[in-house]
């Protein structure tokens, strides 16, 4: 299970060497990029390569979830499948294990069919064991399954959303401990994983109602839904550890028949069991509970935060979270006290946010925010606005032991707010990644920067804290001048977009 909250062993900031970079626009210094930056890397080949989720163990190897259309994506000796699958053009996934110090591939593997696989979503995880975990959806009727696992027969359309899936590759990289579908006839897509201690993955995302309600999408008996009510619902769905059948699945919506219904982006688990949820709505009567922080539905598109029960079977508590226009829920964690943090985009200008969070104002047509709900879903702890004066949005959230937020997204402003230590301090292209730290009340930013180059795609799609604070964050750029560190494993734009790997030095003592 992927830690909610890390301790951390010194001050969280970003370290500089006698180069500081200053603000306004200057050129960072080699020396100031390398003590900033722990590494930097690029990951992919000739083609179009997105790095989207992270995760890292204990001793520091760090793992990568990709999706590529490269032929000559990095793969290693021993490696489950060391050749694109997929045809032309169409997406396989790549899962890689880096050493700590991010110069070299532990192992590297592609893991698809012959369609396009990551077709909407797709999230990594990894247990104690050093076992990976990936989940998303699959156009691929050939997709690799395993013997005795819960499903191996293709059951979506293909070209039309395909199928969701679960595998759990070996530690080494080498083989397949289970692969499984999990879908109905309708089209499937799973955003969100999470893995418990048990090794018991749990996923969310959205399923399409079926014409022949006998191959809906799988539910079982005592689970809280288990009838999609409208175009499309959420599910959360827990499979057994060995991958051969469902603990609980359940669906979450409403009665919305429009084109985009209900989906669960993010899902976290803790202790007891229980899992906390965080998506998107568009029926009215999306399922809450008495005593919930939001009950009513505030636009065409709302934010939703749900808590089940562990065995899945009733909802805890569940709340909207949305002002008047369009809210979008991307991702959360949950810290030691049974707290949510929860993070998206907003083009609401009254979203909620509280009295002494650091801005409470919509700064562009969109902004990223950053929401802690109190532990019972009542009330919010706080809620700000986090973005500047154009396009902004959060992507990926990550919580120390103290309550701190580590946030990562995308950014169009070039006013987006940042702090006066900040390894990149101007906006180089259209867009580019963040990477933020707020303080445990989110009333002032302890850490801020951009990260990317001069083209105008760079974002981070997903960060991880190591053991000792470090922020590990993954993401697509377009830059070929996108900052990479010496003797990293490739400091070489190698195709239309790449992907990055780049551990900064948050949290780390100077």
């Amino acid at each position: 299970m992927r830690p909610n909250a890390i301790p951390l062993t010194g001050v969280i900031a970003l370290v500089f060497a006698a180069g500081v970079a200053p603000v306004g626009g200057q050129t960072v210094t080699a020396e100031a990029s390398e003590s900033s930056l722990a590494f930097s890397t690029f990951l992919g080949g000739r083609d179009f390569d997105h790095a989207v989720d992270i995760a890292v163990d204990a001793s520091g190897h760090v793992y990568v979830l990709s999706y590529s259309t490269s032929k000559n994506f990095p793969t290693t000796s021993g490696a489950f499948d060391k050749k694109l699958t997929g045809k032309s053009g169409l997406r396989d996934l790549a899962v890689s294990k880096f050493e700590p110090n991010g110069q070299d591939l532990v192992w590297s593997t592609y893991l698809g069919g012959s369609d396009s696989d990551c077709f909407v979503g797709c999230a990594l995880e990894m247990d104690a064991t050093g076992a990976v975990y990936v989940a998303g959806t699959t156009e691929s009727s050939d997709f690799p399954t395993t013997p005795g696992a819960f499903d191996t027969t293709f059951n979506g359309p293909s070209g039309l959303g395909g199928d969701a899936f679960v595998t759990k590759l070996a530690p080494d990289g080498g083989s397949l401990v289970y692969s499984t579908f999990i879908g109905g006839a309708a089209g499937d897509s799973v955003f969100g994983l999470e893995v418990d201690s048990d090794g018991a993955a749990y996923v969310t995302g959205t399923t399409h109602r079926a014409e022949d309600t006998e191959q809906d999408f799988p539910t079982t008996a005592g689970a809280f839904a288990r009838d999609v009510r409208g175009y499309s619902d959420a599910f959360v769905t827990k499979l057994a550890p060995d991958g051969s059948a469902l603990d609980y699945s359940t669906l979450l919506g409403g009665t919305d028949e429009g084109t985009d219904g209900e989906t669960g982006f993010a899902v976290r688990v803790d202790d007891s069991g229980a899992a906390y949820v965080t998506g998107n709505a568009t029926s009215p009567d999306f399922p809450t509970t008495e005593g919930a922080f939001d009950r009513s539905p505030g636009g065409s598109t709302d934010g939703f935060v749900t808590k089940l029960a562990p065995d899945g079977s009733s909802l805890t508590y569940s709340t909207f979270l949305s002002g008047s226009l369009v809210d979008n829920m991307r991702d959360l964690g949950v810290d030691d006290n049974g707290a949510a943090h929860v993070i998206g985009r907003t083009r609401s200008g009254d979203f909620p946010t509280t009295e002494g969070s650091f801005d409470r104002s919509l700064g562009g047509n969109s902004d990223g925010f950053v929401t802690k709900l109190a532990p019972d879903g009542s009330s919010l702890t706080y809620s700000t606005f986090l973005g500047g004066s154009s396009g902004d949005g959060a992507l990926g959230i990550a919580i120390d032991a103290t309550g701190r937020a580590v946030v990562t997204g995308s950014t169009g402003s070039p006013d987006y707010p940042l702090t006066s230590e900040a390894f990149d301090a101007t906006l180089d292209g259209r867009n580019d990644a963040f990477v933020t730290l707020l303080d445990s009340s989110a009333s002032t930013l302890e850490s801020s920067t951009f990260l990317g180059g001069a083209a105008d795609l760079d974002r981070v799609n997903a960060v991880a804290l190591d053991a000792e604070g470090a922020a590990h964050v993954v993401g697509a750029t377009g830059s070929a001048d996108f900052p990479t560190t010496p003797r990293t494993f490739d400091s070489k734009f190698n195709g239309a977009i790449d992907g990055f790997v780049t551990k900064l030095l948050f949290g780390v003592a100077e």
